[in-house]
């Protein structure tokens, strides 16, 4: 990313989905190299069933990532960079057109 926007290269970054509980962080580092865009986005798919029982609580820890509310929260933290997008797949799940 770097190296790219030190040579004049336009730059972007898709960040979907987002690992970090909070993907703030992240953001923060990235604009100082992004020209264009920062996508944002959650994980599309969980499974819910058949997951053996020594990683359920894994992929409980993933879920909480993406809840509503928890989305909400990246949402309003985010929302007044002007580089950052969201993806359909965050800002339909939050009604926000």
């Amino acid at each position: 990313m770097k190296y790219a926007y030190e040579n004049g290269f336009k730059t972007s970054v898709s960040i979907e989905p987002f690992l970090d509980y909070n993907p703030k962080t992240l953001v923060t580092v990235l604009l100082l190299y992004v020209t264009e865009s920062i996508w944002l986005g959650p994980m599309n798919y969980i499974p819910k069933n058949s997951i053996p029982y020594e990683d359920k609580q894994q992929y409980t820890e993933i879920r909480k990532k993406y809840e509503t509310n928890h989305l909400k929260e990246i949402f309003d933290d985010l929302k007044d960079f002007p580089k950052i997008k969201f993806k359909d797949s965050m800002t339909i799940r939050l009604g926000i057109p």
